[in-house]
């Protein structure tokens, strides 16, 4: 998933590493502790952090496909190569909820497109200012 906005900028969101070697997501609004980091810093600065969830976590990720399905009976390629017949949005959603009663929901839009003797491609980001990530709401401890 991406951290890419609906309009194609990128969301003020980062992952950094607090000094308990824990993954914390740092949002504008508020910040989320993740779980525990259990890969070791990357010498050469590349951003790949891998972690697990707290124990007493639950964690789910669900997809949804659309139930509004357009026809694009204008599209062309440039370049040629078979144009899309049909188009909808997948939603992701990913619900993260701590045993304190702190939770993360952070939603995606991504486009699937249709192609006869194909069917349906995977969802991807499309950078068209209509595809990315729609929401984050992070919500403190109760």
């Amino acid at each position: 998933m991406t951290f890419g906005l609906l309009n194609n900028l990128r969301a003020d969101l980062r992952l950094a590493t607090d000094s308990f070697h824990s993954v914390v997501l740092c949002a504008p609004h508020g910040t989320f502790t993740l779980g525990p980091r259990i890969n070791p810093s990357d010498l050469f600065g590349r951003p790949e952090i891998t972690f697990i969830p707290d124990a007493g976590d639950k964690v789910s990720f669900v997809t949804a496909e659309s139930l509004l399905i357009w026809r694009t009976p204008y599209e062309f390629q440039i370049f040629g190569g078979a144009s899309p017949r049909w188009k909808r949005y997948v939603f992701y959603t990913l619900i993260w909820e701590k045993a304190s009663g702190a939770s993360l929901k952070m939603s995606w839009r991504y486009e699937q497109q249709y192609y006869p003797g194909c069917g349906w491609t995977r969802p991807a980001m499309m950078w068209n200012s209509q595809t990315g990530l729609a929401s984050i709401e992070i919500r403190a401890k109760r």
